[in-house]
């Protein structure tokens, strides 16, 4: 089966219809910004957590100035 084009119709509407106009200016303009947004909150929430993941490094002298206080109050001491 063979299809023949004669040439192009043209409706009504496809008269009216032009090409959608641009903006002008630099093109990709911004598109720059989201990875370094994507890279700015991800390493703040690094920097965040990295508490929780980091011992705590008073933790022994904590530790034992909880158990000088509490010999002090087992000697009757204050």
């Amino acid at each position: 089966m063979v299809i023949q084009v004669r040439g192009l119709r043209q409706n009504p509407a496809d008269v009216t219809a032009g090409p959608v106009p641009r903006r002008e200016g630099q093109q990709g303009q911004g598109t720059a910004a989201w990875p370094s947004a994507v890279t700015v909150a991800i390493t703040w929430s690094l920097w965040e957590l990295r508490a929780t993941v980091l011992p705590a490094q008073y933790d022994s002298a904590l530790h034992e100035q909880m158990v000088r206080s509490a010999g002090r109050a087992d000697r009757g001491g204050a």
